[in-house]
C-alpha cells in the first residue's frame, strides 16, 4: 500500500485517510513491515504490568530500525518496573532523559506503599543528536479516562507532539489504545500510524480520527 509516498503493509488496515493509518493487529506483526528510517517520532504508552514487560524490548528494537537518524522515542511508563523498562529500552537505543508528567491528583500505589505524584515519560534515541532544547516537566492537565482505562490527556500528548516534531512529520504509536496520538497528530498537521490489538479500541480510535478536525498551523 502506498500512503503519502510511503510503502506500508496492506493487511489488517482498520482505518485510513490522508493523515492517519490505523492497523488492527499485534504490533509485532506490523512493525517489521514498515519502511526503515521513515518515522520522525515514536510516541507511545505500552501496558505497564509485568506480564507485558517484553514489549519494551520489541519497542526498542523496532524503534532503532524505524526512526530517522537522531529522532526520538517517547515512551510512557509506570514506576513499579521502571528499572527493567529502562534496561529493555536500552537494548537498542540510548537513554537521553526522563520527562516528569505531573499528576493533578496523586495516586496510591498500594503494592509499593507510595503516593505517585508524577509519571515518567522516557526519552530514548538511536544516537545523540543536536536536538532542540526541551522541557522535562509537563504540568498536570487532569485525568481523562472516558474512552480507555489507560487513556492519556489530549493536551499532554499534543504538547509532546508540538515539542518534538514539525508540520508534516510522521508519528508512530504501536500501542494506540483509544487513538489519542493519531487524533492529536492529525489535529496538529502531522501524519501518523497507529497499531492497536483490540478491535474495540480500533473502532473508537477510527471514529475519533474520522471526525472533522480543525487543523492548526
Amino acid at each position: 500500500m502506498n500512503w503519502n509516498g510511503l510503502e506500508l503493509p496492506d493487511r489488517n488496515v482498520y482505518f485510513k485517510d490522508d493523515a492517519v493509518v490505523i492497523y488492527h493487529s499485534d504490533c509485532r506483526d506490523i512493525l517489521p513491515l514498515i519502511s526503515e528510517k521513515s518515522i520522525d517520532l515514536v510516541l507511545t504508552d505500552p501496558p505497564y504490568p509485568k506480564e507485558y514487560i517484553e514489549l519494551f524490548s520489541v519497542l526498542s528494537e523496532s524503534s532503532k530500525t524505524l526512526l530517522k537518524e537522531g529522532c526520538p522515542l517517547l515512551c510512557y511508563s509506570g514506576q513499579l518496573h521502571l528499572p527493567e523498562v529502562i534496561s529493555r529500552l536500552s537494548e537498542h537505543l540510548e537513554y537521553r532523559w526522563c520527562i516528569a508528567l505531573l499528576h493533578r491528583e496523586s495516586q496510591i500505589v498500594w503494592g509499593s506503599r507510595m503516593i505517585a505524584s508524577w509519571k515518567p515519560i522516557l526519552v530514548f534515541q538511536s544516537n545523540h543528536s543536536k536536538a532542540d532544547i526541551h522541557r522535562d516537566v509537563i504540568d498536570p492537565s487532569g485525568r481523562v479516562k472516558d474512552l480507555h482505562h489507560w487513556q492519556q490527556n489530549d493536551k499532554d500528548i499534543g504538547s509532546l507532539i508540538l515539542d518534538y516534531t514539525v508540520t508534516d512529520n510522521l508519528i508512530l504509536d504501536p500501542f494506540l489504545g483509544s487513538g489519542t496520538t493519531c487524533y492529536c497528530a492529525k489535529k496538529l498537521n502531522r501524519y501518523s500510524i497507529g497499531i492497536e490489538i483490540s478491535e474495540k479500541y480500533c473502532e473508537i480510535a477510527a471514529k475519533r480520527c474520522s471526525q472533522g478536525i480543525l487543523l492548526v498551523a
